[in-house]
């Protein structure tokens, strides 16, 4: 005897039998199992008593409202722990970031001008005149120099002008002037632009003395008296040395000066020398306003190098000096 299970026929001559569809239908059916399993378990945990989002009703005004999530542990405590809070960022900012890197408003307040500084007096600050750079604390005005620290081992320090590099905005002819309030020059200080360069030497001559090492005569074409200087031997280590004045003397030629080196008995005798001189422009002032010295002007005596105090006296046309006792 023969048996048959059920089929289900199917259009285009296909057969389903009845195990081949059970096992699909399984298969559809455990995958169905799983995800309402998974939705079952999520639902539990934002809608259950496992997850909470919390959103407090703080007046703004005073603080921040803020939301923050979190889950019940799985330990039985009971207890919840926070996986995000709204407001850590903030208070990292401004509990971290803010103190170190930023200043308060009263640091702010003391330390910057609330406007461009020049429109506030330096020492008070008032409102500066318009136009007008208003000081009112000592001035220190320097080209190319900035104070530099210097700390001392009893704990103080002192101030030293040192140069920082920058070049003077003015190499020659530099000037301070001061101005009234009309932009009317009352006092300048104009900067020449002398220098120290070396001599030209155009003729040399010796003569011997008896018992002194020789007289040496030294011609310099130059603009103005030159300074001269000696050494015994040339080399890395030359130490040039200022002839003393006892010893020189210079008188004006043609075309320069003529230096005479008459050394004395027992003297060291030089056997090289060189010349340098100034050339340029000395530096001045120029005074474009009446000057009223009432107290007299302090010069040196050259009787005995002391200081005195002296003042023009005017007698009709005829203008001599008096000592102030």
């Amino acid at each position: 005897m023969l048996s048959f299970g059920a089929f289900a026929a199917f259009g285009q001559g296909r057969v389903a039998y009845e195990s081949y569809v059970d096992d699909k239908v399984q298969a559809v059916k455990s995958t169905a199992d799983s995800a309402a399993a998974q939705v079952r378990a999520l639902n539990g945990t934002v809608t259950g008593d496992d997850f909470a989002v919390t959103v407090t009703n703080y007046d703004s005004q005073t603080k921040l409202p803020a939301a923050t999530f979190r889950f019940k542990k799985q330990d039985g405590s009971g207890e919840y722990r926070v996986v995000w809070n709204e407001l850590d960022r903030w208070i990292w900012f401004f509990g971290t970031w803010w103190p170190s890197n930023a200043y308060t408003k009263a640091q702010a307040d003391a330390r910057f001008a609330d406007k461009a500084w020049g429109q506030y007096e330096s020492g008070t600050g008032y409102d500066s005149p318009d136009g007008r750079l208003w000081v009112t604390q000592p001035v220190v005005m320097s080209s190319g120099m900035a104070y530099m620290p210097h700390t001392m081992e009893s704990g103080g320090a002192i101030w030293v002008l040192t140069a920082n590099g920058l070049a003077p905005s003015v190499a020659t002819n530099g000037f301070f002037r001061l101005s009234d309030d009309t932009g009317k020059t009352l006092f300048e200080v104009v900067k020449g632009d002398k220098e120290l360069v070396g001599a030209y030497c155009s003729d040399i001559k010796t003569q011997s003395q008896p018992s002194a090492p020789p007289i040496v005569t030294l011609e310099y074409v130059v603009d103005s008296p030159p300074t001269v200087e000696a050494t015994v031997h040339l080399g890395e280590l030359t130490e040039w040395q200022d002839i003393p004045e006892a010893w020189t003397s210079t008188t004006k030629i043609d075309n320069g000066y003529k230096v005479v080196v008459t050394p004395p008995t027992g003297a060291v005798q030089y056997y090289f020398f060189r010349g340098k001189y100034e050339r340029g422009t000395e530096s001045y002032i120029r005074n474009l306003a009446p000057v009223k010295v009432d107290s007299g002007l302090v010069v040196s005596n050259k009787l005995d190098g002391t200081s005195v105090k002296i003042r023009p006296v005017v007698n009709g046309t005829t203008v001599t000096w008096e000592v102030v006792k």
